[in-house]
């Protein structure tokens, strides 16, 4: 058995990241004083969460959408295909249906000019370092 440690951020109310720690059960149950400096550090890694990753993943989504033309959703497929989801991961994530998920790629393929899912994600990324 695992041992384990959760730490929820939030944005606006809104969980965005939960970070799970793992020990094994041998080396006990977290202690006091272990559970008090990670709720110490919980505030600081939320707001770098927010203040720096989410304002640059802003700045990346809303330059994809500039120069690409695509719809919010689309850029959701997206980040949920660069985490490596299957389309089916993808369409319970987002609740659209496998073959909304399916058209999604379709469309999204055609504004960014590729053929395969493996191309859209070296597209991504050649785009995101240039």
């Amino acid at each position: 058995m695992t041992v384990v440690a959760d730490m929820f951020f939030h944005h606006y109310g809104r969980i965005i990241v939960v970070l799970s720690m793992l020990r094994e059960e041998d080396m006990g149950n977290y202690s006091g004083d272990e559970l008090a400096l990670l709720c110490k550090l919980q505030p600081f890694i939320e707001y770098s969460l927010n203040v720096v990753y989410l304002t640059q993943r802003q700045q990346e989504r809303t330059s994809t959408t500039e120069k690409d033309g695509l719809a919010e959703r689309e850029l959701d497929v997206i980040e949920l295909l660069l985490s490596g989801a299957s389309n089916k991961a993808i369409a319970v994530d987002l609740c659209p249906g496998l073959a909304t998920v399916k058209t999604h790629l379709h469309h999204i393929y055609q504004k960014v000019s590729v053929q395969s899912r493996s191309e859209l994600v070296a597209n991504v990324l050649l785009n995101l370092q240039g």
